[in-house]
């Protein structure tokens, strides 16, 4: 058996599940269909129904502006690592630590100002400040492309980032990492960032509310 972290558009979770290593084997990061499953209440995982071939299609693209219930503003980024709420957080392989750990999917966006080695950096829309981030393995990336030749073709741009981050992740010394990458524009990178900010706080209070109308009024007309 293979444990897969899995992003579930119709659940509008992140969970995990189990499947015969033949179903996983040579499988890479994109969309498959999942079915004959049942969610387990309470936990963040998924069941194959007993005998049932559970996973098919090929790996398409990840549409990553469509996930907007894993969308995090990058302002938010150093509190991932340190929320209770555990039932955000499942088991994924990171590059790091070439191991499973506990660790939330989450989707960024901003301007990639820098991409060497291993390494991209992304700045905040509002320019405030930049995230250093380590590309995954290629084993791990599903863009059709080598990772580091995708993120050269994109410095410079605005794109959205599929990333990890691992529990804990300020006292482990560790570093998000990136999963998936596509570009996009700075208006979309900006709408991005306000769901991500709405969707942690909830229901946002009047002044809240006014005060990232006018910051977005600011940010799209430079």
């Amino acid at each position: 058996m293979v444990e897969l972290g899995v992003i579930c558009p119709i659940l509008r979770a992140t969970m995990n599940i189990r499947i015969p290593a033949s179903q996983g084997k040579g499988l890479s990061l994109g969309a498959h269909t999942l079915s004959q499953v049942q969610p387990y209440p309470l936990v963040n995982r998924l069941h194959p129904l007993d005998g049932k071939k559970t996973l098919s299609g090929s790996g398409g693209r990840i549409r990553v502006g469509e996930l907007d219930f894993i969308k995090l503003s990058l302002n938010d980024l150093e509190d991932v690592g340190v929320s209770a709420a555990l039932e955000d957080y499942i088991m994924v392989r990171t590059t790091q630590k070439k191991s499973r750990v506990l660790s939330r999917l989450f989707v960024v966006a901003g301007k990639l100002v820098a991409c060497s080695s291993n390494w991209i950096t992304l700045k905040s829309v509002d320019d405030r400040f930049s995230v250093k981030m380590l590309m995954a393995d290629r084993s791990l990336n599903g863009s059709g492309s080598d990772m580091g030749e995708l993120c050269a073709s994109l410095e410079g741009q605005f794109v959205r980032v599929l990333c990890s981050a691992p529990w804990c992740l300020r006292t482990k010394n560790a570093y998000p990492e990136a999963l998936y990458i596509e570009g996009g524009s700075r208006e979309e990178a900006l709408l991005d960032d306000i769901k991500g900010f709405v969707r942690v706080r909830g229901r946002l209070k009047r002044q809240i509310s006014k005060h990232v109308i006018t910051r977005s009024t600011r940010w799209t007309s430079r």
